[in-house]
């Protein structure tokens, strides 16, 4: 095959026909459209495409251009997160204290994360991130917990929880509630509820019983009711079921195995006194996934950083919210679902193993 280099006004005219050959759409239509003979050289057609679509073109994004984005009524800190971050993507070496600056302009001003990024300032952008993360976390559990069924509110551990407002005039109860609020409770709950009427009916659920084909142990026993939990993907162990607690509660020690850290937690420090008088305060809060037979429930538990026999004690929020009835002398739980009665079975290796590791830790000689 012979190639021959064309010249002049031919080398003009194959060159805006190739031009042609790569346009599609609007384009393709525009260049099929031009008048006949309007066009002499290849500038010429450059020129006249250039004018045509210079709406078109896109323009380069400036740092400067992310403060024209404001979080919208409604919108969440998420979300307008994301949409700064899209244009930021965009801006080409993007200034980083432009892009601090107007994350946070951004923002509503009477948000809690305005406040901090205000009163302590953020020197790059991954700070600003990692305070953004936060009050997303927060920002989504609030959520969350808006579409949870109501639960009881916190207000003790396994004996007794004190409350974070002195109570300094009032007397306390072994429930953890002041003795004055309990009375009041009782009296504003005596006129609403019928005479007879003690329970909540849910005709479209199964009957819960026990009889004796559950005793799983013919011999006397005291043991506590410890079961295994699948959580988070992960199976957990030496889970004790602690009907005397108002709250749940998993070690700090149990989360980090799981893959969470203390990062995830919604902080949230309140004092837990135990039975003896001694106090722990709680780390924070997490939401994790508790699945038992069947049924998966988003629980939330108070973190604490104490040694334990037990890697999570499930209180009185979790047993309300299955509907579940435990009896540690059947050393089962039972509670309904829309396809009958479901039971969790204690495991009695770890019942024992817990049992014998609480008495040595707790044994001390008589004085």
């Amino acid at each position: 095959m012979m190639i021959v280099t064309a010249v002049g006004q031919v080398k003009e005219a194959c060159m805006c026909k190739r031009f042609g050959s790569t346009l599609t759409g609007p384009a393709l239509r525009w260049f099929v459209s031009l008048p006949n003979r309007p066009i002499s050289t290849f500038a010429e057609l450059v020129n006249a495409f250039t004018q045509q679509f210079a709406s078109s073109r896109k323009l380069q994004k400036h740092a400067r251009d992310l403060y024209r984005i404001v979080q919208g009524a409604g919108e969440t800190i998420g979300e307008y997160n994301t949409r700064l971050n899209n244009e930021k993507v965009a801006v080409r070496e993007c200034d980083v204290s432009t892009a601090v600056e107007a994350f946070r302009r951004g923002l509503h001003h009477d948000s809690e994360l305005y406040k901090q990024l205000t009163m302590h300032p953020c020197h790059s952008f991954e700070a600003v991130q990692e305070k953004a993360a936060t009050a997303i976390r927060l920002e989504e559990d609030i959520l969350a917990r808006a579409s949870l069924p109501n639960t009881p509110s916190v207000s003790s551990t396994s004996a007794i929880e004190k409350s974070g407002r002195k109570q300094s005039t009032s007397k306390k109860d072994e429930s953890g509630l002041t003795y004055s609020a309990a009375k009041r409770h009782a009296t504003e709950t005596k006129g609403d509820m019928p005479a007879n009427s003690c329970r909540i009916s849910h005709s479209d659920l199964p009957a819960v019983a026990f009889d004796e084909g559950d005793i799983c142990d013919e011999q006397e026993h005291h043991d506590a009711l410890i079961i295994t939990l699948s959580m988070a993907n992960c199976t957990v162990r030496k889970v004790l079921v602690d009907t005397g607690s108002s709250v749940n509660l998993i070690m700090l020690k149990t989360i980090e195995n799981m893959g969470f850290s203390e990062k995830d937690l919604q902080k949230k420090t309140i004092p837990l006194v135990g039975f003896s008088g001694e106090i722990a305060n709680s780390l924070g809060e997490i939401v994790i996934p508790t699945y038992v037979e069947g049924v998966n429930k988003q629980i939330r538990y108070l973190v604490i950083d104490r040694p334990s026999t037990y890697n999570v004690i499930l209180g009185r929020p979790w047993l309300h919210q299955m509907k579940a009835v435990p009896s540690t002398y059947h050393q089962c739980i039972k509670f309904p679902t829309p396809w009958g009665v479901e039971t969790i079975r204690r495991d009695q290796e770890e019942a024992r193993g817990c049992y014998k590791k609480a008495l040595k830790c707790t044994a001390s000689p008589l004085t």
